[in-house]
């Protein structure tokens, strides 16, 4: 064995075929035999493609010319079984579907086993099995497709496209404005915020315009927004009428509203003035109550538990004024004592940092708790209960928790739930104060049904917390700012109106009229239709993601799934929880390693967030991922396929610009 050859390929070595009829068997002289065929498919993908090309006479330069023989007999004989394997009985592929089939293979097979993380031959045929079989089936529980349309999907050896002066323009232009932005970053020794993205890619897309290039390529995964206008995904065309924003239904919801103010004109109600108490509408409360009570979330306190908030941000800040104000008084009445003291909130990541950094705007300090993936993002309950017990731990009395988490989509499982919660009933902090928890319910509602109903329940039976659900993302409209907050505990329901006097001298009528209309017409099986356009969108991201191995390891993708997929499954010998705990709006993927997150929009002109994000303080050891945001870029199939190509052929355009830069 040569030392420096890594074992993968040296298992792929002692395990290469031979040709069968003998070495130099070629009776005709015509390098037709056995022998001649495998080096002619080889020599055949090395003219297609330059990269691997120069990669494959890299690889084989540490091996001895026997070495070299082995290994192009393994990798293309290789290729062929695994292509075997896809093939339908019923629907066999063409010679020229075959040929196409191998040598992407063939490709993917190579790609996998010259990684270092690789340990064996075995991992590596497969993963590249296991990636081109994905291609195979359709989601959305369609029927599966016939070998040719699998091979199509995952093909890397499309019609060759040209690359052009443009091309290399943008490319050297995406390359330079990534290479600034690390520079900045490292000289403020801080990671990228998201909004940085947005303006990073209006950037691109302004150089586009001025250089006559199509800027519709320069994809936006950035935010958590939600956009349903433009073109949209043809089985969900009805979503955006659904939703209220086109035809019919969104002229009524205008017209709902203006008679909302209109009646209210009318009565001894003032639309433009002070409200006693800037509480909110009660109908407006009750309809997210309504909402709340489908996921077994219900008992708040009747009249003044709740309130109308201007969205999550808002109702997040008052829910941490809540929680400081009802713990100074439980601690220190109305002495002076109580403004000298701050409770800590503790604030598990990764997740939405905006929520971890404004309490420190408010005066009271984060302490950020990592979590794992193995622990689905969500707080490990003995590590809890072990940080909960330390003495410099004792003013931990404000807890930040979402069943559905951001950025990984994962609903926390039910019993992981329970045991968290019943740490943070039975822990006691300072002068024997009790734990307030936040619960963030941006995305209540995507996802299983089941799940959430489950999870409901559980965080329903701890009373001293309180529940903030804004119309943002359940809706599709960041800007409508319409939320709630509400408590089932009496102790925090008290003090509502002392917060509530302080920040919101009134509610505005007409963001409530709007709000009003919205839920009127709005039903829930079309929100339930809307979750389920993310949930595709979600599917056909990993598949456009999939002709991209070199950046994206899809074998680590959270994402949600089927409904009925209710159990724990193991996969590879490791018990991995299913599908169904999870919930539609982002895909969280795992990137190889050597890949810089900061270097995505230059590799793949995609806009995403990487993971540090989505930490405070902390830089996290160990994988590292991205997420993508789905509310945006509608997926078609047609587009979908547009996509992938564009993927293909822009990696022989950034991988002809590296060794310029180089």
């Amino acid at each position: 064995m040569v030392p420096e050859i890594p074992k993968a390929i040296y298992e792929a070595i002692t395990i290469a075929p031979i040709d069968p009829m003998g070495k130099d068997f070629d009776p005709k002289g015509e390098k037709n035999s056995f022998n001649g065929f495998v080096k002619k498919e080889i020599e055949g993908l090395k003219r297609e493609d330059s990269v691997f090309d120069s990669q494959f006479k890299e690889m084989l330069n540490g091996m001895t010319y026997e070495q070299q023989e082995a290994f192009i007999f393994y990798l293309t004989i290789t290729s062929r079984e695994l292509v075997d394997g896809l093939e339908s009985m019923g629907m066999p592929f063409t010679d020229e579907e075959k040929t196409q089939a191998v040598s992407t293979a063939a490709r993917t097979l190579f790609e996998f086993i010259k990684r270092p993380e690789i340990e064996s031959e075995t991992t590596a045929t497969d993963r590249t099995w296991r990636l081109m079989n994905r291609g195979a089936y359709t989601p959305d529980k369609k029927p599966e497709m016939s070998a040719t349309t699998a091979v199509k999907m995952t093909s890397t050896s499309a019609v060759e496209e040209e690359i052009t002066d443009k091309n290399i323009l943008l490319a050297k232009k995406l390359h330079e404005m990534g290479s600034d932005f690390k520079t900045l970053l490292k000289s403020e020794k801080r990671p990228a915020e998201i909004r940085e993205w947005i303006n990073i890619r209006k950037a691109a897309i302004n150089f586009c315009e001025k250089n006559g290039i199509d800027p519709e390529s320069l994809k936006d995964f950035i935010i958590g927004n939600i956009s349903l206008k433009g073109d949209m995904e043809p089985q969900y065309h009805d979503v955006p009428e659904r939703m209220g924003f086109r035809g019919a239904k969104r002229k009524r919801i205008d017209r709902r509203a203006d008679a909302y103010m209109e009646i209210l004109e009318k009565t001894d109600m003032n639309p433009t003035g002070y409200q006693a108490l800037g509480i909110g509408w009660q109908g407006l409360i009750d309809r997210h109550i309504g909402y709340l009570n489908r996921y077994n979330l219900n008992g708040y306190i009747p009249e003044r538990g709740a309130f109308v908030s201007y969205g999550a941000t808002d109702g997040i800040a008052r829910a941490y004024m809540l929680a400081r104000y009802t713990l100074h008084q439980e601690l220190y009445g109305n002495t002076p004592r109580k403004y000298e003291y701050s409770p800590k909130i503790l604030f598990p990541t990764p997740g939405f940092t905006m929520l971890g950094k404004l309490p420190r705007e408010l005066g009271m300090q984060t302490v950020e708790m990592v979590t794992a993936k193995e622990y689905n993002f969500f707080l490990n309950p003995q590590k809890l209960k072990e940080f909960l017990e330390k003495d410099e731990n004792q003013d931990v009395l404000i807890v930040d928790l979402s069943i559905i988490n951001n950025p990984s989509s994962t609903i926390v499982p039910p019993e992981q739930l329970r045991q968290v919660l019943e740490v943070l009933e039975n822990h006691r902090g300072r002068n024997d104060a009790k734990v307030i928890v936040i619960n963030d319910c941006a995305y209540l509602g995507m996802g299983s049904q089941e799940q959430l109903k489950k999870t409901g329940a559980i965080i329903n039976s701890f009373k001293r917390r309180i529940d903030v659900l804004p119309m943002t993302k359940i809706f599709g409209r960041p800007s409508l700012r319409s939320g709630f907050v509400g408590t089932p505990d009496e102790t925090l329901a008290r003090h509502i109106p002392a917060i509530t006097k302080l920040l919101t001298p009134s509610v505005s009528y007409a963001m409530m009229a709007e709000a009003m209309a919205i839920w009127d017409y709005v039903s829930f099986e079309d929100q339930l239709r809307y979750f389920d356009m993310l949930h595709h969108r979600q599917k056909k991201l990993l598949e456009i993601l999939s002709v991209r191995p070199d950046i994206f390891n899809l074998d680590e993708y959270i994402l949600s799934g089927k409904e009925d997929d209710k159990e724990m499954q193991e996969i590879n010998g490791v018990l991995k929880k299913s599908e169904d705990d999870l919930a539609a709006f982002y895909v969280y993927v795992q990137i190889q390693d050597g890949v810089d997150p900061l270097d995505i929009p230059f590799r793949t002109r995609f806009y995403v967030n990487n993971e540090g994000t989505f930490y405070l303080n902390c830089k996290r050891k160990g994988p590292k991922y991205v997420r993508f945001a789905l509310g945006v870029e509608s997926l078609s199939d047609e587009k979908v396929e547009k996509i992938k190509k564009e993927l293909i052929h822009w990696k022989k355009v950034t991988d002809s610009v590296s060794f310029s830069l180089n």
